[in-house]
C-alpha cells in the first residue's frame, strides 16, 4: 500500500484517527513504530496540540522528517509552502477559514493530510 492508501484507510475506517495520528501512524514502518506507538505518539497533535495552534499535520510532519534525517531545508520549506497555500498554520484559523467556504472539517483535514503526505514522500525521495 502506498502512503496515501494508508492514510485514507485510517481517514475512512471504523474508527477515525486526527490529523497527527494518521500521519504518524501512516509512517509508522519507516519510524520503526508499531501501529500503537504511532497512534499514541501523534495522539496529541490533532485539533492544533488541543489548543487550536499549530496544524496537527505539521507537527506530524516535522516528528517523521527528523526521525527520517531530512534536511532542515526540507522542513522549513514545507512549513512555508504550508502557510503560502493556505494562509496560516494555525488549526483554528485553518477550520474558521473551510467552514465560512462551506467546506466540513474532515473533507479540509483529509486534504490536508493528503497534501501532507505528497510532501513528505518528496522529502523521503529526495533524500535516497
Amino acid at each position: 500500500m502506498t502512503h496515501l492508501e494508508i492514510a485514507h484507510s485510517l481517514r475512512n475506517g471504523e474508527k477515525v484517527y486526527n490529523c497527527g495520528q494518521t500521519l504518524v501512524m501512516t509512517y509508522s514502518k519507516e519510524l520503526g513504530m508499531t501501529k500503537e506507538d504511532a497512534m499514541n505518539a501523534g495522539r496529541f497533535f490533532g485539533a492544533g496540540m488541543l489548543h487550536g495552534g499549530t496544524c496537527g499535520t505539521i507537527s506530524a510532519a516535522m516528528l517523521i522528517l527528523g526521525k527520517l534525517n531530512a534536511s532542515p531545508q526540507d522542513a522549513s520549506r514545507i512549513v512555508n509552502e504550508f502557510k503560502e497555500s493556505h494562509k496560516s498554520t494555525q488549526c483554528c484559523e485553518l477550520l474558521k477559514m473551510s467552514r465560512e467556504n462551506g467546506i466540513s472539517k474532515k473533507v479540509h483535514c483529509d486534504g490536508l493530510i493528503y497534501e501532507m503526505i505528497e510532501k513528505i514522500d518528496e522529502c523521503i525521495k529526495n533524500a535516497d
